[in-house]
């Protein structure tokens, strides 16, 4: 199941119950279908976007090799899949320590 097929499911499942409403073995299945999404990514050459505080643009980019810097950035939650949101990140980085954008 690809990416956009799962998350149709999800609409599916959305649509037609409440949480409430969801089965225990339901809920551990859309458990299991997010989180085996979110562990696909990145995968080797696949792009992706850093926050950067020194960079102008607040961003930079990258291709995903595995190697122990992309490792470093993915366990720190650097690794973003939008130039957007890594600018987001940024800003927050950069606010947070009463610097400006």
């Amino acid at each position: 199941m690809n990416k956009t097929e799962a998350l149709q499911k999800v609409r599916e499942v959305l649509d037609s119950y409440t949480f409430s409403q969801m089965t225990a073995k339901e809920l551990d299945q859309l458990a299991s279908l997010i989180a085996d999404k979110e562990e696909e990514w990145p995968k080797k050459e696949d792009e992706y976007y850093c926050p950067s505080v020194v960079s102008d643009d607040l961003h930079d980019k990258y291709f995903y090799s595995g190697d122990g810097t992309d490792q470093l950035l993915k366990h720190r939650n650097l690794i973003c899949r939008t130039k957007e949101e890594a600018v987001a990140r940024a800003k927050v980085m950069i606010e947070a320590i009463g610097g400006e954008v």
